[in-house]
């Protein structure tokens, strides 16, 4: 691994054994310290099959300089969005829970989030009631089926209108 650096610096590269050099450089070679720090992740869920697309936050800038994200130990490919943000994917997995999620410069070292981000089953809707309402709104509409995410941020979409939803268990959902 190559030594914590607090600023850029060019210096020699050289093999030693026991302190002894056994090689010669006559080449330099440039390190640049990068300060990446974490400031949010959202949405802080997807399901197992992926392709969740998260905004990373970052606090000091130097998004520019991002190329990947981790999921656990899975590796994706970030995209830059400005110097604040990437956006990552995030990749499949085969079971649910959380993992730490990380941002990198080279696509092996990491910096963490303090957070985590949890994979959850896909949820299946099997029914609705009542089955018709009013076209002003405000009906109460109880979905049920399974695997329903108890989240922040879970809502109904009917049609393209996104309404507030609230989990009430693993397979019922009450919505407006």
């Amino acid at each position: 691994p190559t030594p914590m650096l607090l600023k850029p610096s060019t210096t020699a590269l050289d093999l030693t054994i026991d302190g002894r050099n056994i090689t010669s450089s006559d080449s330099n070679f440039t390190f640049t310290f990068v300060d990446l720090a974490i400031a949010s992740i959202h949405p802080n869920y997807g399901t197992i099959n992926g392709d969740t697309v998260v905004s990373v936050r970052l606090r000091k800038g130097n998004g520019a300089n991002v190329s990947h994200c981790w999921f656990g130990d899975s590796k994706v490919d970030a995209t830059i969005v400005d110097v604040d943000e990437v956006i990552c994917k995030s990749p499949q997995r085969k079971t649910v829970g959380a993992v730490r999620v990380g941002i990198s410069t080279n696509g092996e070292d990491s910096t963490w989030h303090n957070g985590l981000f949890e994979y959850v089953k896909d949820a299946t809707v099997s029914g609705v009631k009542p089955k018709s309402v009013s076209e002003i709104g405000g009906t109460i509409m109880i979905v049920s089926g399974y695997d329903f995410p108890n989240v922040i941020g879970l809502n109904c979409l009917i049609g393209e209108e996104v309404t507030s939803a609230e989990w009430i268990w693993e397979s019922m959902v009450e919505g407006q």
